[in-house]
């Protein structure tokens, strides 16, 4: 590439170099941060200096004038580049060694300057000679490329166990009795108390078969983390529109069955309370994005710029893993679920935010007696299992394998050759609806897999479909579906 005169600045370069020569201290720590190319490229003595001194203590011998002189007369380089005049007229420069740190970041910067610069060029030049036909995948190139250089300059250097402790004993300090976790919740104080929350960084999955509720539970606690944190949540619904998600809102805050909304089959009681759910979902910080088969760089792009715009942002959450799209030249899907995992969870790294993947489970699932989702059944990947530092699962038996329902032989007490055989206080509804409410909900666990921050274990939901609910049991139905569902216990 031809010289472009970067930014640089040569007296800054020079006042580095000559505190290095001068005090060990100093060079030890300079050594630790820069690189060879914070020097300017066309300023060769600087980086020939550098690279000596450099050599120098890989070798374990002591830096200052004399070595590195030596140094670069052995390498046959030290006449060209003025001699040890040369390494004089920088010690010269040096009227103190406290603002090394000062003068090394803005070597830094000015790298970093030029860095850009470059990308830029490269960038406009391959839109110059190339015809662009995948816009949102040149531009998602485009970002990660500067993103890539961007990140590799806030590269943090050791932090003490001082200061880290004092941070964690800050973070400790803000819990209290009625929010005993670290992280975002969920709305669901025994699922809350196995994750320690939605914690900043992580990537979570849930997971379940198709039609069991996890895209009902997804938008449950997004709605949840929104509501009682009063932040900004972000959902990115590849499946369902805005109008969609919505109406499940409106049901699911009014109690009114969705698909009396949908077909406008509404009493005066059920519009009073629409009303009073629009009032209610109005005033919480929620965004859907339900853009279809949006690329992965866009998705990231889009939760950058949100955060930005907002100055905060509580929790991701997308629906699902399986429809996010992946500009590869491959139609192999393991890797495309890798590529969208593996960008999903350094989201939540680089946002500093929890991250909710929403994801399918195998057919597999079936062939096993009880039907009961384990890791190996995450579809498509082991790069799921891998990435996410939580997985659970959503498990409903009323809707399981067949053989679960008809195997009488292992569960002898049961008689579900019907599904309405089964107890209604199996399928029940909360304690504050179980006497007025028809449309009783089903009970399901949560099985929570994986946990990076803690422990395993199930806790119960009541899901209402009609309403796209997720609710709290009462503890007779949790006992009575263990009495039918045996070796289900959990919380």
């Amino acid at each position: 590439m031809p010289n472009l005169n970067l930014p640089h600045n040569d007296d800054c370069e020079e006042t580095v170099l000559g505190i290095m020569l001068l005090d060990p201290k100093a060079c030890t720590d300079a050594l630790a941060t820069l690189r060879d190319d914070d020097f300017y490229i066309d300023n060769v003595n600087h980086r020939a200096v550098y690279r000596a001194m450099k050599e120098l203590s890989l070798g374990n011998i002591p830096i200052d004038i004399h070595t590195v002189g030596d140094y670069l007369n052995k390498a046959k380089i030290l006449e060209s580049i003025g001699g040890v005049d040369y390494l004089v007229s920088l010690t010269d420069r040096v009227t103190g060694f406290t603002n090394l740190s000062y003068y090394t970041d803005l070597l830094k910067d000015y790298a970093l300057m030029r860095e850009l610069i470059i990308t830029v060029d490269e960038i406009r030049d391959d839109a110059n000679k190339q015809k662009v036909e995948n816009f949102s995948s040149f531009v998602g190139q485009a970002e990660a490329k500067i993103t890539m250089i961007t990140a590799e300059r806030k590269l943090s250097g050791f932090k003490s166990a001082k200061s880290i402790s004092a941070e964690l004993g800050k973070e400790i300090e803000s819990l209290n009795s009625n929010n005993s976790f670290a992280g975002i919740t969920t709305g669901y104080r025994n699922l809350d108390n196995i994750l320690n929350g939605l914690q900043k960084g992580n990537l979570i999955v849930l997971a379940a078969r198709p039609g069991v509720g996890k895209s009902a539970l997804g938008l449950n606690i997004a709605y949840n983390a929104a509501q009682k944190t009063n932040r900004p949540v972000a959902i990115f619904s590849l499946e369902m529109s805005n109008n969609e998600i919505m109406r499940r809102l409106f049901s699911n805050r009014g109690t009114v069955q969705s698909d009396h909304i949908s077909k406008g089959i509404l009493s005066r009681d059920d519009r009073l309370r629409l009303k009073e759910a629009e009032t209610e979902i109005s005033k919480v910080p929620l965004y859907i994005d339900d853009t279809a088969g949006i690329s992965i760089e866009d998705l990231v792009s889009k939760a950058k710029k949100l955060k930005n715009d907002l100055g905060d942002l509580a929790l991701i959450v997308v629906d699902y893993i399986g429809l996010v799209n992946v500009p590869l030249k491959t139609e192999n899907t393991v890797l495309q679920i890798s590529r969208v995992t593996s960008a999903l969870k350094q989201l939540a790294k680089n946002l500093d935010i929890p991250v909710l993947a929403l994801a399918q489970v195998n057919r597999h699932v079936e062939d096993r007696e009880d039907a009961k989702p384990e890791l190996s059944n995450l579809k498509d990947s082991g790069s799921i299992e891998q990435d996410a530092d939580q997985v659970m699962f959503i498990y409903n038996p009323t809707q399981a394998s067949p053989k679960f329902k008809k195997n009488k032989s292992k569960y002898p007490d049961r008689n579900d050759d019907k599904q309405d055989d089964i107890p209604q206080n199996v399928v029940a509804s909360t304690q504050s609806e179980a006497k007025n409410n028809p449309n009783a909900g089903e009970l399901c666990q949560i099985m929570v897999k994986k946990n990076r921050n803690g422990g395993l274990g199930n806790i119960y939901l009541l899901f209402f479909k009609v309403y796209q609910k997720f609710d709290i049991p009462s503890q007779e139905a949790i006992v009575e579906f263990n009495k039918f569902f045996p070796g289900s216990e959990g919380q």
